[in-house]
């Protein structure tokens, strides 16, 4: 993500990384609007999308603004 302009992350099959405040240190350094939401449902058993955008929406180390980025103004932004 961080060496090439047009690649970007998502948090499916890791969304657990929205607990690890180290993660989200590193990403704000790349750059949170190259972060975008993703679900990888129904592949991750005992998921679902609710489940999934609670987790960000729920993460204590995201401010308002990223966790609305990444729940999707970034895909806003990149899909036009």
């Amino acid at each position: 993500m961080e060496r090439y302009e047009n690649v970007y992350g998502d948090t499916a099959a890791v969304g657990h990384m929205v607990y690890s405040e180290a993660v989200i240190e590193r990403l704000r350094q790349i750059g949170i609007e190259k972060t975008l939401f993703g679900s990888d449902y129904p592949t991750v058993s005992g998921s679902s999308i609710k489940y999934e955008v609670d987790r960000v929406k729920k993460c204590p180390y995201l401010t308002e603004e990223e966790k609305a980025k990444i729940l999707g103004l970034n895909a806003m932004r990149l899909l036009k």
